[in-house]
C-alpha cells in the first residue's frame, strides 16, 4: 500500500526490504513459547534492520515478578546496562531487542484525568527512549511503524518517530482481552484509524475490524517448518494412546468439556504442555491418573513432544474472544503429522477437510 513516503508496503513480509521497522510488542521477544509477531520480525530480520520493542513493563509488574521470583531485566529496564541488545543478524539484516523503562500502570483506571495524565508521563519516557535507540542504531532513514496488538504503546510512538508508514497487526480480538479490558478496544480503533494498513489472522477480525481501517489486510498464521517438521513421522507407532495439547491452559479451553473427555477415555494418557494460568479450573482435570502436565518449553523442544502424541486436540470454549482465533497450533499438529481434534470455537472451514470438528465432548 502506499506509505507516507517514498516506501510501498504490501501485505506480503516478503516485499520488506533494506527498510528500518520499528515493531512496538505485545509479546516478549524471549519465552517459553511460539509468538507470532516473534516469527514475523525474523522473517522481516533477513532484510531490514528491525528494532523490536518489548512491552514496557510497569512498576506493578516488576514487583509481582520479584515476589513470583520470576527472573526480571531489571538492569536493562532501568538503563544500568544497555537497554539494546542485538538477538538476530543475517548478511540483509538484523534485529535489535529494546527494553522500555518502567512505565506507569494504568489499565485498571478509568479513562479520566488520571489515565490520561499517567499516559501522557508514560508516552514521553517511552518516546525518549525509543528515539534514543534509533540513534544509536544510526538510523539514516525514517522507519516503519508495526504495532503488534498493543494499541496503548503504540499510539504513544504514532507520528513522533517521523515514520514513512504505520501497520497495526491485529491477531486477538482485544475488547475481551482481560489486561486491557477497560480500554483496549477504545484505543486500537483508535489506532487503526491513524494507521495506513492493518494486519488480521483470521476472517473474523477481518469482518469485525473493515469498518475502522483505510486498509485491511488478511495474514493467516503459517507454522516454523523447520521445527515442527522434526516431529513428522512417517512411520508413527500405532497404539500408544497419546492424547495431547500443547499451548496456554487459560480461559480460551473449555473445562467442563475437556473433564468429560478425559473421564470418558480412561485407558488414553492426556498430555498437556504450556503455561497453566487457569489453576483453578485444570485443577479437577490435572488430578486425574490418566492426565500429565509439564511447564512450558521453548519452541525447539515440541517437537520431541508432539512426536509421542497419537492425537493433538484444541478444545476451546465458543466465546467472543475465541471467534476470532486463527489457531496456530492447528498448524503445527498438521505440520508434525498428527490426526486433529477440534471444537467449532472458531470459523474452521479451511480444516475441515483435514481436521475432526466436534460439536461435544462425545
Amino acid at each position: 500500500m502506499p506509505g507516507k513516503g517514498s516506501c510501498t508496503i504490501f501485505p506480503g513480509m516478503s516485499v520488506f526490504k533494506d527498510q528500518l521497522i520499528v515493531c512496538v510488542a505485545n509479546a516478549a521477544w524471549s519465552g517459553d513459547y511460539a509468538k507470532s509477531t516473534v516469527e514475523v520480525v525474523k522473517v522481516l530480520g533477513r532484510t531490514n534492520t528491525v528494532l523490536y520493542v518489548d512491552p514496557p513493563y510497569t512498576l506493578k509488574d516488576i514487583i509481582t515478578e520479584f515476589i513470583k521470583r520470576k527472573k526480571v531485566p531489571l538492569w536493562r529496564l532501568l538503563g544500568v546496562k544497555s537497554r539494546l541488545q542485538q538477538v538476530q543478524q543475517n548478511p540483509g539484516g538484523a534485529v535489535y531487542r529494546f527494553y522500555a523503562p518502567p512505565q506507569w500502570p494504568v489499565q485498571f483506571l478509568n479513562d479520566g484525568l488520571l489515565f490520561r495524565a499517567l499516559t501522557k508521563l508514560n508516552a514521553f519516557f517511552f518516546r525518549k527512549s525509543v528515539k534514543a535507540a534509533l540513534l544509536r542504531l544510526d538510523a539514516q532513514q525514517p522507519p516503519v511503524l508495526m504495532v503488534a496488538f498493543n494499541p496503548y504503546a503504540g499510539l504513544q510512538l504514532v507520528g513522533h518517530l517521523q515514520e514513512k508508514a504505520t501497520m497495526y497487526y491485529c491477531y486477538d480480538e482485544i475488547s475481551h482481552a482481560a489486561w486491557i479490558s477497560k480500554h483496549g478496544g477504545r484505543l486500537e480503533k483508535q489506532l487503526m484509524q491513524k494507521a495506513d494498513a492493518v494486519l488480521v489472522s483470521s476472517a473474523q477480525l477481518m469482518e469485525d475490524k473493515r469498518p475502522y481501517c483505510h486498509r485491511i489486510f488478511l495474514m493467516k498464521n503459517g507454522v516454523n517448518t523447520s521445527i515442527f517438521g522434526q516431529a513428522f513421522q512417517p512411520n508413527p507407532v500405532i497404539g500408544r494412546r497419546q492424547i495431547g495439547f500443547i499451548g496456554s491452559l487459560d480461559n480460551r479451553v473449555d473445562y467442563e468439556l475437556l473433564l468429560a473427555v478425559v473421564k470418558a477415555l480412561p485407558d488414553w494418557q492426556f498430555s498437556f504442555t504450556g503455561r497453566l494460568i487457569d489453576q483453578d479450573s485444570f485443577r479437577p482435570i490435572q488430578a486425574l491418573p490418566n492426565v500429565s502436565w509439564t511447564p512450558s518449553v521453548p519452541p525447539e523442544s515440541l517437537p520431541q513432544i508432539l512426536a509421542s502424541f497419537d492425537v493433538g486436540i484444541i478444545p476451546f470454549a465458543k466465546t467472543g474472544f475465541t471467534k476470532a482465533i486463527y489457531p496456530l497450533k492447528i498448524n503445527e499438529y498438521l505440520m508434525a503429522g498428527l490426526p486433529v481434534v477440534t471444537t467449532r470455537f472458531t470459523h474452521l472451514d479451511d480444516f475441515e477437510p483435514f481436521c475432526h470438528v466436534a460439536d461435544d465432548a462425545q
